[in-house]
């Protein structure tokens, strides 16, 4: 499976610090210095920046091996101590961590990063993602920075909702969509009950899984998030602040319960380490007895049953041994399908929108919902193909950022490009883009999505 890019941990911070001192060793070569800033960095000034920026980690095998930071101020997302382990160059992992953060913050005009005037590889490297160099600054005696920008042909995100046939599926995750929506509320003409590839499903490449819920018991929408392997929870009912901090606390006690599993992990590598220890232990003194064997021939068979239960004791170590590990690997995947999907997560909530609606009822989930999406008023809770008003936005005044929802269409594209609010994060795409409910016209989502984004 290819890997992901995921927001680190506090814990993680002294792993992250020391990938970036191995890291950037080649750096200090290259310009003979060895107070390059990310060797001097301290594990204080990185807990700072977990606080200020995003921190991303890649782990592979249970280790980390890539990270990279980002931040976002006037538009512009900064890029910074992007680290690949050396024995993990050369993979796609440094693109994968540069892409995630460039989709991580919230309407971008422009992506921006440096590198050293003498890293040649970086510096085609980044020219290969669209960065070009925009200026130079001499930061010390022997390392003169490049400074490199990529502007953002058009920031808006496209979410494609109401899929639940899997060829279909397959089919969209050709096009440059960022969202696929899956509806989980029996009312809905798009209803996914029942999925004949779940595996399809739980692994679709370079998008983010939204579920759909109106109302829902939190158990259910729990149980669905971990089938699907869900990223986002779509709130589209009557659901009140207090309802998304019980999610999100659930979602922490998940976390925690991943966090303790892994503390039941390390436990068995430690007894399956222990149990090596003895069992060269045991080795020794079969040695050892069979070293002395001669010298107790006067009590053979003392000997052999000596040496038959130090086999037999070795046998039961050996089974027992397997028998932890078996376990550890299974806690340790399950660990780590908690922690991936904790730290993914996020909750969006949907509000119901016609020309009298009052914007201060998003006021109260702010900090709450992640994003929101303002979809037309109608008793169907979203795919009605109806359109409200879109100049009543300009009255939204929050710093959520939203999606645009209900009745978009091929046609829409000059005037969805006109809006020019701040927090216009994207849109949300459905019925109009229907051959029938749940079936998606691909090629005409290729077509508006190509005239929305190039």
């Amino acid at each position: 499976m290819k890997p992901s890019a995921i927001p680190a941990s506090f814990e993680d911070l002294t792993d992250i610090l020391a990938l970036q001192k191995v890291t950037f060793q080649s750096e200090a070569i290259l310009y003979d210095d060895d107070k390059l800033p990310p060797l001097t960095e301290t594990l204080a000034d990185i807990q700072h920046d977990f606080y200020q920026k995003i921190i991303l980690k890649i782990v592979i095998d249970s280790q980390i091996v890539a990270s990279g930071r980002g931040s976002f101020e006037n538009n512009i997302v900064h890029i910074e101590r992007l680290s690949v382990h050396p024995d993990y160059q050369k993979r796609g992992l440094g693109t994968i961590l540069i892409k995630t953060l460039e989709n991580h913050f919230p309407n971008p005009h422009f992506f921006k990063l440096f590198t050293g005037f003498k890293s040649f590889s970086n510096l085609r490297w980044y020219k290969k993602l669209g960065y070009e160099v925009i200026g130079e600054k001499q930061y010390s005696e022997k390392l003169k920075l490049h400074f490199m920008m990529k502007k953002v042909a058009n920031p808006l995100k496209i979410k494609v909702c109401g899929m639940r046939d899997t060829r279909n599926v397959i089919a969209l995750t050709e096009l440059p969509i960022d969202y696929m929506g899956f509806i989980f509320y029996e009312k809905s003409a798009r209803y996914v009950s029942t999925i004949p590839d779940l595996t399809t499903f739980k692994k679709l490449p370079n998008l983010k899984k939204v579920g759909v819920f109106v109302n829902a018991d939190l158990d259910f929408l729990l149980g669905k998030v971990r089938e699907f392997g869900l990223n986002v929870i779509q709130l589209h009912g009557k659901e009140t602040p207090q309802y998304i901090e019980e999610l999100k606390t659930k979602y922490l006690k998940l976390n925690a319960l991943g966090s303790k599993l892994k503390n039941f992990d390390d436990a068995f590598e430690n007894n399956s380490s222990k149990l090596d220890a003895l069992r060269e232990e045991i080795l020794i003194n079969t040695a050892k007895l069979n070293a002395i064997g001669n010298e107790l021939v006067v009590n053979p068979a003392k000997l052999i049953a000596i040496k038959n239960d130090v086999a037999m004791n070795l046998s039961r170590l050996n089974a027992l041994k397997n028998e932890l590990a078996t376990n550890a690997s299974k806690i340790s995947a399950f660990k780590n399908e908690l922690a991936i999907n904790a730290s993914k997560m996020e909750v969006w909530k949907a509000f119901s929108v016609d020309n009298s609606f009052d914007f201060n009822e998003t006021k109260s989930f702010d900090g709450f919902a992640d994003k929101f999406l303002f979809d037309t008023k109608t008793p169907l809770h979203g795919g009605s193909g109806q359109k409200f008003d879109w100049a009543i936005l300009n009255q939204y005044e929050g710093q959520t950022p939203f999606f645009l929802s209900g009745g978009i269409s091929a046609p829409d594209v000059e005037e969805i490009r006109a809006i020019e609010h701040p927090m216009f994060y994207g849109v949300d795409l459905n019925s109009k883009f229907e051959i029938s409910p749940a079936l998606k016209d691909v090629p005409m989502l290729k077509k508006f999505v190509e005239d929305l984004r190039f």
